[in-house]
């Protein structure tokens, strides 16, 4: 990749004409196919459609550019939209004979792709510059006269942010993958929780091999968030998510106190 068509501290790959948009048609045919049934699914992605301003040492061409994200705050399509504005902003200039130029290229459009673990299916917030954004979710291959026809709720708005934290609590590594902290604020968390108790209210528990390890008898999605927050001795956390609901569902007073005994062991 050119530098200047590059963002500061993001490695992306590269898509040429004719092949602009063949990552995002791959990922919903894999979605389709039930290739991300039996795990919370691949990570988030992020792809920008950026255009050469043109000029005579910069032909005018097209590209996609897309990076892996784990991490982002995923809590609201505002949220979405910051990042890929902030993306935007830290794209990287041309060095020329006298200093920065000008950028030689513009971003034309921004996808953030979230796959949601309980519906099975992409949930997308689609940036076009300037100034309109629309959410949709994408259960097939992604074809226009398809696409975008998927209008996406509360419910399924909160299962994709679910989705999109447990898969940060273990990232994956790799060179066209970002890693940021996840639920790194009192607000990320917050939302975080409020996302989870919309999806509680409905009974709605991630499928697959990821949570299968966890007992029987138990709410499946508070065991698996709550093992984490222990393990990384987010106590308050834990509680915070925990309490509120325990008393309306036994299976989760197990967790609480799994929760106090750890205290114990760290004052020991």
């Amino acid at each position: 990749l050119k530098k200047m068509d590059t963002i500061s501290n993001v490695i992306e790959l590269k898509e040429n004409d004719p092949f602009i948009g063949n990552s995002l048609k791959v990922r919903a045919r894999r979605i389709s196919e039930g290739n991300y049934n039996n795990n919370f699914g691949p990570p988030d992605l992020c792809y920008l459609k950026k255009e050469g301003k043109g000029g005579l040492f910069n032909p005018k061409e097209r590209g996609g550019y897309f990076h892996y994200v784990y991490g982002a705050d995923t809590s609201s399509t505002a949220a979405v939209a910051a990042y890929i504005s902030n993306l935007i902003k830290n794209c990287e200039v041309e060095q020329g004979w006298f200093g920065k130029t000008k950028d030689s290229f513009v971003v034309k459009e921004g996808i953030f792709c979230m796959y949601d673990c309980f519906f099975k299916k992409d949930v997308r917030v689609e940036v076009r510059i300037p100034g309109q954004t629309r959410v949709y979710s994408q259960e097939t291959d992604d074809n226009e006269d398809k696409k975008g026809q998927g209008n996406v709720n509360e419910l399924e708005w909160s299962c994709a942010h679910v989705s999109s934290v447990l898969r940060s609590f273990f990232p994956k590594e790799g060179k066209y993958i970002r890693v940021l902290p996840e639920l790194s604020n009192k607000y990320h968390f917050s939302e975080f929780v409020n996302s989870v108790r919309i999806i509680y209210k409905k009974g709605f528990q991630p499928g697959g091999a990821a949570v299968d390890k966890i007992k029987k008898g138990t709410n499946q999605l508070f065991s698996y968030i709550g093992e984490y927050l222990i393990s990384k001795l987010r106590i308050a956390d834990c509680l915070e998510l925990i309490l509120p609901m325990a008393q309306d569902d036994p299976t989760l007073v197990s967790i609480a106190c799994d929760a106090y005994l750890a205290v114990n062991k760290v004052k020991e």
